[in-house]
């Protein structure tokens, strides 16, 4: 696997994979995460002790996790959810998550029992998206504020999120990322 080869697929989806969303529908948050939480753990409690539970904390890098850590004495949080930095430079980074992990209060969980690994992966994208334009240093994510923000999502013929949509257009990305570095 080459830099450029991964270089090349990015620029190629870029040019070709440009997606209808015309008939696309708005949602607001509250309509597919209506309880989000916020994290109740604090970071400094869990500085250097070191271990293998991710701490998601305020980051739009490293999706979001700040370091691997001991999960004694902490409140972890489910697997197969979304977060987002409610705060610092990274504010509005939203991630999926696949496994258990410690939620410190610079961050938001978002569950709904539809995600899987590749619409959680999807509907990150578009979160973070919309959110980067937003919010801000100085403009975090209350709840009220990320409740009423909208994102656009493919619909069903009902109307309502297109979960397999979401679910087959990143195994489609997955499988021509898996053939292009062939």
């Amino acid at each position: 696997m080459t830099l450029s080869k991964i270089d090349n697929f990015v620029k190629e989806v870029k040019l070709t994979k440009n997606i209808d969303t015309s008939r696309w529908k708005e949602f607001k948050i509250s309509d597919l995460f209506p309880t989000p939480k916020r994290g109740s753990n604090k970071a400094t409690k869990f500085k250097g002790k070191i271990g293998k539970t991710p701490l998601i904390a305020a980051s739009g890098y490293n999706e979001g996790i700040s370091y691997l850590t001991t999960s004694e004495g902490a409140k972890l949080s489910n697997e197969n959810c979304l977060t987002m930095s409610a705060n610092g430079a990274g504010v509005g980074s939203t991630f999926y998550r696949s496994e258990k992990f410690i939620a410190t209060n610079d961050c938001w969980v978002l569950d709904n029992s539809n995600l899987t690994k590749n619409s959680g992966l999807f509907m990150a994208t578009i979160i973070s998206s919309v959110a980067k334009n937003n919010f801000a240093w100085t403009k975090k994510p209350s709840e009220k504020l990320l409740l009423k923000t909208k994102i656009k999502l493919p619909v069903d013929k009902k109307g309502e999120p297109d979960w397999e949509y979401m679910e087959n257009y990143i195994k489609t990305l997955s499988l021509s990322l898996a053939k292009a570095l062939i």
